[in-house]
């Protein structure tokens, strides 16, 4: 069956970090970093209004208020992200890539702009861009399982190396144990380690995402 790739989603006024604020350890949705608490109320409610937009689909307002927060706070790498996400709306993906990138320089710790570049490596066919982008935040944060949850659909899908798709997929499962466990994933697991290395049938499945 084909499996689909996790996008990073709209990031919060809690996943405001700067160059310093190290990473952040989620399984999916957006969380909260230690040091959002050093946050400045003025620089929070600045972001909170810029996002806003983004989230309200606003794309024109986002991207004239997301361009204004960057030039006053040059230094917080979600709102480089979220930016991409509205220039990917619009099928700017240049664009969007440069300012995911600008990310990652302004936060080696902003596994959730590495988690989108290799998305959208994934989807320009540069498999090991993607597969290079997820390892890195990976490195960055082990308890990230997004990545680790891409990285197997990559491994399986487009690699055919099943033994390491079955090992992110543990990765992912471990990482959202208890509550947030996907018994879908732990499906695909079991039907892993019943395939051994036996290719995927996905004749008539739809393309993933």
């Amino acid at each position: 069956m084909w499996r689909i790739c996790k996008p990073t989603l709209i990031l919060t006024a809690g996943m405001l970090l700067t160059a310093c604020a190290g990473s952040v350890k989620q399984s999916g949705s957006a969380g909260a970093a230690a040091a959002d608490l050093e946050i400045p109320a003025t620089v929070r409610q600045d972001f909170d209004a810029a996002l806003a937009r983004v989230v309200a689909g606003d794309d024109a307002a986002a991207i004239r208020d997301l361009e204004a927060f960057i030039q006053r706070y040059p230094d917080y790498s979600a709102a480089y992200t979220n930016l991409a996400i509205v220039y990917e709306r619009q099928k700017q993906t240049d664009q969007a890539l440069w300012l995911l990138k600008k990310a990652v320089e302004v936060d080696p710790a902003a596994v959730e702009a590495m988690n989108r570049l290799g998305l959208l490596s994934r989807q320009q066919g540069d498999f090991a861009a993607a597969e290079a982008y997820w390892r890195q935040a990976t490195i960055a944060d082990p308890g990230y399982a997004n990545a680790w949850y891409n990285l197997g659909i990559l491994s399986e899908l487009y690699k055919q190396d099943y033994p390491a798709a079955l090992e992110c997929f543990r990765h992912y499962q471990a990482l959202t144990d208890g509550a947030e466990a996907d018994p879908v994933v732990a499906r695909w697991i079991d039907d892993l380690e019943r395939r051994g290395n036996v290719p995927v049938q996905a004749a008539n499945s739809p393309e993933a995402l």
